[in-house]
């Protein structure tokens, strides 16, 4: 049987898309339901994540976190940083130039 995605889903992609490619979405982004809204911060990659906090101000430190846990779980448990952000560009960049 083929599973199909959910109207949540399909949407979520189209707006994880849209932030990375687009500039007029914001805008309503902001007004997506808080349900929605936390759905689509737990999936976003890192560029669309860094658009939306830099156009928001608000502290996103718990989806830094997991985007930081899922790329690279064996450092996780090493690193104790006040900043997520920080420490996924830092190491982003370290692992780039190695």
């Amino acid at each position: 049987m083929v599973n199909v995605p959910s109207l949540v889903s399909l949407s979520i992609d189209a707006l994880k898309r849209e932030l990375i490619h687009g500039d007029d979405l914001l805008p309503h982004v902001y007004e997506l339901p808080l349900e929605l809204f936390n759905s689509l911060v737990e999936c976003l990659p890192p560029l669309a994540l860094q658009k939306l906090q830099s156009e928001i101000y608000g502290n996103f430190d718990t989806a830094w976190k997991a985007l930081f846990k899922f790329r690279w779980p064996d450092l996780a448990e090493c690193v104790k940083p006040v900043d997520w952000q920080q420490i996924y560009w830092e190491t982003h960049v370290q692992k780039c130039k190695s």
